[in-house]
């Protein structure tokens, strides 16, 4: 990736670019060829606002707005028009990334202002995705949903390869979900949350598609560790993946909205720099000139 960026960022984005563009192939093989396209748009659109914030602080495009644009493909329907995609695009890299000064010093993530910037401007053209309805179930079958899954795991396990301290992360999102789960709904409740008749599959409710619907574990495994947008300190990125985890089920189970990781990640992206500076004493900012979670 461009040397503009730190080590941890450039990790980052090759991380989002191999696992974006091998997810999207998987969902565009379920979903349809289309996507490729809204991936296109919002790659151009994202690069464009990029380049344009470049030029004017007369400083070298990184690209990495591009490989955002193409991943918001994972998270919008198939048959989105693609002028809100281009919209959306434009709105997640200005308001997300180039307002506080580009990627390296971002507080949210771009991708998921994006998102949310079209479920509350256009819910109609965004509703949950749900892969247990009939006519999904009919389209993947289980292998469909396996496959997915399958490549979510694989995904995880190349965030965590390129760099090992978001492990920390990712464990105190799993752990988060678990008491959510387990401690707060109750395992043998959950088929009485309304919001998860979702998982029916046959009549039974199959836990599993909890994780699966509504992007929930797409979504946490892809954007839960922008380095900017984590704490610095070990147990601030253990604390926040735990904050993630939690208000994400909780918010899947109760809340009125879709792409509840996507809440669940932006509410934590606003705690971390807090959370950062309380574990560091004020430090962080000093010694690394504000630039987020570079290790």
């Amino acid at each position: 990736m461009n040397h503009a960026y730190g080590r941890e960022t450039r990790r980052y984005m090759l991380f989002a670019l191999v696992a974006g563009l091998a997810l999207l192939g998987v969902e565009s093989w379920l979903f349809g060829a289309r996507l490729w396209a809204l991936g296109a748009v919002g790659a151009a659109a994202s690069l464009a606002v990029e380049w344009l914030f470049a030029k004017v602080r007369r400083k070298p495009a990184t690209g990495g707005a591009a490989v955002h644009g193409l991943m918001l493909a994972l998270l919008v329907p198939s048959d989105l028009p693609f002028w809100m995609m281009a919209l959306a695009a434009v709105v997640g890299t200005l308001f997300a990334q180039e307002a506080f000064g580009g990627l390296e010093t971002c507080v949210f993530h771009p991708v998921l202002i994006a998102k949310t910037f079209l479920l509350v401007s256009y819910p109609s053209h965004n509703a949950a995705c749900t892969l247990t309805t009939p006519e999904m179930q009919e389209a993947l079958g289980p292998r469909g949903a396996a496959l997915l899954a399958g490549c979510l795991l694989l995904a995880l396990a190349l965030s965590v390869a390129l760099r090992p301290q978001t492990a920390l992360a990712y464990l105190g999102l799993a752990a988060g979900a678990c008491v959510t789960l387990f401690a707060v709904i109750g395992l043998s409740r959950v088929g009485e949350v309304s919001a998860w008749k979702d998982c029916l599959v046959g009549g039974d409710f199959d836990v599993r598609y909890i994780f699966l619907n509504d992007h929930w574990l797409l979504t946490a495994v892809l954007f839960a560790a922008l380095p900017s947008c984590l704490p610095r300190h070990a147990a601030g990125k253990l604390a926040i993946g735990f904050l993630a985890g939690f208000l994400g089920l909780l918010i899947r189970g109760f809340g009125r909205y879709p792409e509840s990781m996507a809440f669940a990640i932006l509410i934590c992206n606003a705690v971390a720099p807090a959370l950062d500076w309380a574990l560091t004493g004020g430090k962080a900012a000093v010694e690394d000139g504000g630039q987020g979670a570079r290790d």
